[in-house]
């Protein structure tokens, strides 16, 4: 009788351990890149790093 239990008892938990396992849904994954810059507090027209990142950005796309 023991056995028996034993075995039901085991065999619930390996159901509700598979039952947790990791799914993954099946979702269509974008190609499409983003690209940013960070610029300083002063923002663009310095004549400098922003405005020279910045057309580096507008080049690349």
């Amino acid at each position: 009788m023991k056995v028996k239990i034993s075995l039901l008892l085991m065999a619930a938990m390996l159901m509700v351990l598979a039952a947790c396992g990791n799914q993954q849904e099946s979702s269509p994954k974008s190609t499409a890149k983003h690209i940013g810059v960070m610029l300083t507090d002063d923002g663009l027209g310095d004549q400098s790093f922003n405005d020279s990142s910045f057309k580096g950005l507008e080049k690349s796309t």
